[in-house]
């Protein structure tokens, strides 16, 4: 009876209550608490030895099986986005292994503390580490759970689209020289300028001071000779939700000269999307609508008095869906925009597309939210910029992190916290 009494009876109301299912003849060899076996490290080393089975089935195996089953459903996300992302492990994936590798790395602290417990005192802190492994695998298959309800998922495919029906283009000439851009109060430093026999383009870089906040402005004159030189391009060429790449990637696959990001259509699961004269989506969900025509006109619309099959008929070219409209078509800012108040009433990265005429077209993208480089503008201060160059029409796409502006594949501007990947650009071929 003396060794029932020794090293079971001590352990016996622990996390881990291998004695009570010891046999009358395992509990019999168990060393005397006291002597020189006697220690609780020695007798877990044995029990790990002798009954290895027991102490992986009642608690360290089931851990150890989610562990490499979180493992295995990493390469298993890894796979499932390689077709559409042109994987390139990810934020999620990123966040993915390291909690696997944590896991693992605490299922072994947990089993050294399982041999080597030696003092009573040690057995609260083992719970709190338990706890803690289990608070963490619940959050990461919270965040699988995530990421396959947010998975990249093909919507339609071309043969589902509805293409434009007027299939005739308008041409018109280009200019032999483009002057620069204007800004008020500003100053103007020509950077880039790209001329073939489909399109001429300028772009410059202005800036200006207003107390102590500085704005700086990349604004591109974009003639072409029929409006199908202007381009669109999503992630990894695929139409979807959720499926986003580097804006230097999307336009290095599409050979862009002049490039700049467009409504992240791919966030949002209403919006109007026609893209190179395909009819993706057509419910303006609430929000402004713009769209390029094949006969070089642009013309943006407010949700309720946009028609879907009407802008085809008449030969839809692009079409984008973020908002608010900021000039009313007669080279008018808007008295009121259509849109959330955080867009509208603070200052922020923009990207703007202005219509002079047929066959021209200004691309806007101002910084933002950067000391000392630029504060970002309102709207209005937008909507200004768009008439200075002689926009009669101007539509605001996506801003904020995505705002950028790239030339010949190197981003010119400096976007928000280093930007983003984007579901779709604009682009001009080389």
């Amino acid at each position: 009876m003396a060794a029932h009494s020794g090293i079971c009876s001590k352990n016996s109301n622990r996390a881990f209550p291998v004695c009570d299912q010891l046999s009358g003849t395992e509990k019999a060899d168990l060393p005397v608490e006291g002597t020189e076996e006697g220690s609780a490290s020695s007798a877990c080393m044995r029990l790990l030895r002798e009954r290895g089975s027991l102490i992986m089935g009642k608690r360290i195996l089931p851990h150890s099986v989610i562990t490499l089953a979180l493992v295995l459903f990493t390469f298993i996300i890894l796979d499932r986005y390689n077709p559409m992302m042109n994987f390139e492990f990810n934020n999620y994936s990123k966040i993915i292994i390291q909690i696997c590798l944590v896991l693992t790395f605490l299922n072994a602290i947990d089993t050294l503390c399982l041999i080597r417990r030696e003092k009573p005192k040690k057995q609260s802190w083992a719970g709190i580490l338990w706890v803690f492994v289990d608070i963490t695998i619940a959050a990461a298959i919270v965040l699988c759970i995530y990421l396959f309800m947010t998975k990249p998922e093909q919507l339609a495919s071309q043969s589902d689209a509805v293409e434009s029906r007027q299939l005739t283009t308008t041409s018109f000439p280009l200019p032999d020289t483009i002057p620069q851009a204007v800004l008020a109060n500003g100053e103007i430093m020509p950077l880039e300028e790209y001329a073939s026999d489909r399109v001429h383009i300028r772009l410059d870089r202005a800036q200006r001071s207003n107390g102590t906040d500085k704005n700086v402005f990349y604004i591109a004159q974009v003639y072409v000779t029929d409006a199908t030189a202007i381009r669109t391009a999503f992630a990894n060429g695929v139409y979807g939700k959720n499926i986003y790449q580097a804006p230097g990637k999307i336009a290095a696959a599409n050979q862009a000269i002049l490039a700049m990001n467009g409504d992240y259509y791919g966030g949002n699961d209403g919006g109007v999307v026609i893209r190179n004269g395909v009819s993706y989506r057509s419910d303006p969900a609430g929000s402004d609508v713009c769209v390029l025509f094949r006969d070089g006109t642009m013309k943006t619309y407010s949700s309720d008095t946009f028609d879907a099959n009407t802008v085809i008929d008449q030969g839809a070219w692009q079409a984008w869906t973020f908002g608010p409209i900021l000039l009313d078509g007669n080279g008018n800012k808007m008295s009121s925009y259509n849109t959330t108040s955080y867009i509208k009433d603070n200052t922020h990265p923009r990207s703007a597309l202005g219509y002079v005429a047929p066959g021209h077209y200004v691309w806007i993208v101002e910084g933002g939210r950067q000391e000392d480089y630029s504060a970002g503008v309102t709207l209005d201060d937008l909507a200004e910029v768009l008439r200075e160059q002689g926009c009669v029409s101007g539509y605001n796409l996506d801003g904020g992190r995505s705002s950028v502006m790239l030339w010949d594949g190197v981003i010119a501007n400096h976007p928000d916290a280093g930007g983003r990947d984007l579901s779709d650009i604009l682009y001009i071929e080389k």
